[in-house]
Parts: C-alpha cells; structure tokens; sequence
C-alpha cells in the first residue's frame, strides 16, 4: 500500500526559510517518511489537542508529523530546529 504526504503551511513556511541545499534534504527526509510510514519516529510527543506527534530529527531540524493509517496519508505538521 502506497501512502501519500500533505505538507502544512508552517511546515512550507520552514522549507521556504532553509537554504537550497538544505530544503531538498527535508524534502528527501519527508518523502523517506512517507515510504516507510511505519518507522520508529526518534521520538513522540503529545499535543495539547491530543494527538501523538512523530519528530524525526535530521541534522539541525525535527519532521513533525502524524500518520492516519485509515487515509494512507502522511501529515507534515512543521520543521522545527531540533532541540
């Protein structure tokens, strides 16, 4: 089963922000999420609405995103500098 991904405006906000270089490897780093949607995330943190948030860190930037599994959809929430 092939997933898809959406990427939220603060998210293209981030990749917009980031150097060209830099920007095709998060592209890269979200499509790779996409292909394996089931991965171990480096970690999860709850929302204050709730929902569980997979952060994937990546150089000097976490991939924050849910999966709805039901839709097949990969949902990138932001690109935060990694803590």
């Amino acid at each position: 089963m092939r997933y898809s991904h959406t990427i939220h405006e603060d998210a293209l906000r981030s990749l917009f922000a980031l150097g060209i270089p830099d920007r095709r490897k998060m592209l890269n780093e979200c499509e790779a999420i996409t292909r394996r949607p089931f991965a171990e995330p480096d970690y999860i943190r709850v929302e204050s609405d709730g929902r569980a948030m997979s952060h994937v860190i990546r150089g000097n930037h976490a991939i924050v995103y849910w999966v709805d599994h039901g839709a097949r959809l990969v949902y990138i929430s932001r690109i935060d500098p990694a803590d």
